[in-house]
């Protein structure tokens, strides 16, 4: 049973680095093939030309995105397969690395795939070949309890160094009035990766990161739109949407890498985020249909 645990971590791996070559020879030999931006425009035209994009009732603006995202998510990855995606394709750069979502610190993406499969293998658990050992939830796990789709829904999916990922846990994303990413530490920041306080975030626990505000924002909003009645009350009146929006709007999503992941998530899940494709949209948007559902 070891032996057959061990080979088939080996498989695993030689499967995903085998992956990786080929997405970054493709990349490197055409730029386009990491980000088309033409592609890109197109793709966004044709999956929003059902939209009502001058819906000026901003809650059947909310259900209508809410019904498109839906019915357009045809393929839902199971969480312990999106590896396949994530660091072969989904979350490059365009240098060929992986950076960490809430520090920004490089990693080398064979030697990313090599140390988790090393991990998961002296770990001695069968059942967990294959599991992410330092992919990021924006949305915690614990908000909506681990269920399918949105465990393995890529959209809030993000490389992240284990202790950074540690470090947020299950925080709500606060903006904290006396941190400054670009100059202040205390204590509380741990290994760049941004400022936490408290424990749970269900009670007191916040925590703002050092990188990518703007990022991580589209992504809960996304999840917001996508799943709004999948969070637990608790964090749904804990974490402020104000708060996501003012960082949408404040870093908005002008990243090659940003639009890539989007269009590359598209390609494998079918739908989009419209907090990247149409940002003006969420100024629009009545948020207030969230909090009743629950």
């Amino acid at each position: 049973m070891q032996g057959d645990r061990v080979m088939n971590t080996v498989e695993i791996a030689a499967t995903r680095l085998h992956e990786l070559d080929a997405n970054l020879e493709r990349i490197r030999s055409n730029s386009r093939e990491y980000y088309d931006s033409a592609r890109d425009k197109a793709d966004v035209e044709q999956y929003y030309s059902s939209l009502h994009r001058d819906e000026e009732d901003g809650k059947a603006l909310f259900h209508a995105l809410t019904q498109l995202l839906t019915d357009t998510h045809k393929n839902k990855i199971p969480y312990k397969n999106s590896d396949e995606y994530l660091k072969t394709e989904v979350d490059l750069h365009d240098d060929g690395y992986l950076r960490s979502i809430y520090s920004g610190k490089e990693a080398e993406p064979h030697q990313v795939i090599e140390e988790d499969m090393n991990e998961i293998s002296a770990a001695d658990e069968t059942s967990h070949l294959g599991h992410n050992v330092n992919i990021e939830h924006v949305v915690p796990q614990s908000w909506f309890d681990k269920h399918e789709p949105m465990r393995g829904d890529m959209h809030h999916l993000f490389y992240c160094e284990k202790t950074c990922n540690a470090r947020r846990g299950n925080k709500v994303y606060v903006d904290f009035s006396d941190y400054n990413p670009d100059d202040f530490r205390t204590d509380w920041v741990h290994d760049e990766c941004g400022k936490g306080e408290g424990g749970d975030g269900s009670s007191d626990g916040q925590f703002e990161p050092e990188y990518a505000k703007g990022m991580v924002a589209r992504a809960m909003l996304y999840f917001i739109l996508r799943y709004p009645k999948a969070i637990e009350q608790a964090y749904v009146k804990k974490q402020d949407v104000d708060v996501l929006l003012k960082w949408h709007k404040d870093f908005p999503p002008n990243l090659k890498y940003e639009k890539h992941r989007n269009q590359a998530i598209y390609k494998i899940q079918g739908n989009r985020n419209p907090f990247i494709d149409l940002p003006e949209l969420a100024d629009r948007i009545d948020f207030s249909v969230y909090k009743p559902l629950h």
